[in-house]
């Protein structure tokens, strides 16, 4: 007969399969928990987050002009929403509300924000979550006073005015005019002055009879350079502060160069000039008597010039001396383009005062750096030194070597 029982065996198996069954359901039991428990804390977070914007669209309704920081906290303590303050964040159980608002637009538009309500936790697992809602907010239910027309006067556009506010022009509110005033500044005794030139509020040229001039200097008229004519000077125009030119009687005409006047000669005509007009530094007019018209043309400087220099001895010793380093000081005007002025140098040596057997180096052995620069050794040995200067301008101003120095040994 079988035998119908369990075996031992039998028993540790059941029980092994009963076990394993009962973990899964606990497991799906715990884990149930769990996602009921984070769904809850994402769905406070959520209203928490919506609740934030509502609060601000609340006090912008009250007042637009409330929604003044980056970042703030909301507080209903007085019964209505209110922020509380620059930088401040609300705690509300383990959550944190945060309200920041941004500019919108570029420029700035003064009607509207970008609004953020971000809500920051930890779960109950231990970890960082966080929920944002944004929103762009605009001042839309307002209303603007517009005022452009003052002109009524007082007591229908406005209540009072000083008496320097000008009103009287329909979409304009500005200063008034202060009148413009000739008075006496100064009586010299009867001289007769015929023309009058300002440079500037603190320059500028009279000339008169017998060749006077007199010169302002912001407060007086002062006895100039006298001129190199006694004819009488009837009108002066400038382009600069250093190129004036006065015309008179006679075909007089005399240039001013910053420090002194001298005579422009000889004219090219004898009648007596009236008027003169600069039009820039080499452009100009005068005109005069029997129909006499006069342009001035020209001027500037030239674009190129070379200098050869002097034949130099150094006095070597038996082999010869060293040309070691050339350097200069040199005054380069502002040109466009900036590489049209510049100075630049050649040298060359020889060990006979003729330049025997001396050739010019090719240009480019030009030494172009004003502050120094090492003179090749291939200069070395020789008794004589010469140097070739070139000058390159953009012939409207012109580059100024003041000083070279040649070094040797």
């Amino acid at each position: 007969m079988r035998n119908r029982g369990q075996s031992i065996l039998e028993i540790v198996i059941a029980l092994a399969i009963f076990a394993l069954i009962a973990s899964s359901f606990v497991s799906l039991t715990l884990g149930s928990f769990i996602a009921v428990d984070s769904g809850s804390e994402q769905l406070t977070a959520a209203a928490l987050a919506d609740e934030g914007l509502e609060a601000v669209r609340s006090v912008r309704d009250g007042a637009w002009n409330e929604l003044i920081y980056n970042q703030s906290a909301i507080s209903s303590s007085t019964g209505v929403w209110q922020l509380v303050g620059e930088g401040a964040s609300e705690t509300i159980g383990p959550y944190t509300r945060t309200i920041t608002f941004t500019s919108a637009g570029v420029p700035v538009d003064l009607y509207s924000k970008n609004v953020k309500s971000q809500v920051d936790w930890t779960t109950n697992l231990g970890g960082a979550a966080s929920i944002t809602r944004e929103t762009r907010l605009t001042n839309w239910d307002s209303r603007d006073w517009l005022q452009t027309d003052w002109s009524g006067g007082a007591g229908a556009a406005y209540t009072s005015a000083d008496a320097t506010i000008d009103d009287s022009t329909v979409g304009e509110l500005k200063l008034k005019e202060k009148p413009m005033i000739w008075s006496l500044h100064q009586d010299t005794g009867g001289q007769t002055w015929n023309d009058v030139f300002l440079i500037s509020a603190t320059d500028g040229f009279i000339v008169g009879n017998g060749g006077l001039i007199r010169r302002w200097n912001g407060s007086n008229w002062n006895t100039a350079p006298i001129s190199d004519t006694p004819n009488n000077l009837t009108a002066v125009a400038c382009s600069s502060a250093s190129n004036c030119f006065a015309v008179g009687a006679r075909g007089t005409i005399i240039k001013w160069d910053g420090s002194a006047w001298s005579l422009y000669s000889p004219s090219p005509t004898p009648r007596n000039l009236n008027s003169v007009f600069l039009a820039s530094p080499n452009d100009g007019w005068a005109v005069g008597a029997a129909g006499t018209i006069l342009h001035l043309t020209g001027g500037g400087f030239e674009t190129l010039g070379v200098l050869t220099s002097s034949i130099f001895n150094m006095t070597p010793p038996v082999d010869g001396s060293p040309v070691q380093i050339i350097e200069w000081d040199e005054q380069i005007p502002v040109c466009v383009p900036a590489s049209d002025c510049n100075i630049k140098f050649k040298i060359r040596v020889a060990n006979d005062s003729a330049m025997t057997g001396a050739p010019w180096p090719p240009d480019s052995e030009f030494f172009t750096i004003s502050t120094g620069t090492i003179v090749n050794p291939s200069y070395n040995g020789q008794q004589y030194v010469q140097y070739q200067v070139q000058l390159n301008g953009d012939g409207v101003s012109t580059p100024v070597l003041h000083e070279v120095r040649i070094n040797y040994k």
